[in-house]
């Protein structure tokens, strides 16, 4: 892993630990990861990214008048590039390389977590069990493409 990503993921645990979080172990269960009480405080005014393949960066926008996007999703505070995004989040390399991100506001989303990536560059990741609503994607509204 190029060291400009090791450092990055370095600096967000240690920016979540500063403000008190505790990052689970990778192997905790979705299950067992902790709801976030406050995830803006958590994380200190950063934004959250989902990362997008190709396919995929057209369904989330707000111009397609989709109110919430259900399911579940896997955020990172973590500025990625192509070259190391598959690597930093241990992505299936069977499947395109996601090249958009979509940011999210914190505030608007109801997320667990954090904890490091299992396996891979062993980036910090969230998780939102059950969607997130539209107005949840910041300006522009739609994913930016990750170069």
């Amino acid at each position: 892993m190029p060291h400009a990503v090791r450092l990055s993921v370095t600096l967000d645990e240690e920016m979540l630990t500063r403000n008190g979080v505790t990052v689970s172990h990778p192997a905790t269960p979705d299950a067992a990861l902790p709801a976030c009480t406050d995830l803006a405080e958590q994380i200190k005014g950063r934004f959250l990214i989902k990362y997008l393949r190709s396919g995929d960066h057209k369904r989330y926008s707000s111009l397609t008048g989709i109110s919430h996007y259900p399911g579940k999703h896997y955020l990172t505070p973590t500025v990625l590039c192509t070259e190391t995004v598959v690597s930093a989040l241990n992505l299936p390399t069977n499947l395109a390389t996601p090249r958009y991100a979509l940011i999210l506001d914190p505030e608007k989303l109801e997320a667990h977590g954090p904890r490091r990536v299992r396996g891979g560059g062993g980036a910090v990741e969230y998780l939102l069990l059950n969607g997130f609503p539209a107005d949840a994607i910041l300006p522009p509204g739609w994913p930016v493409e990750v170069r």
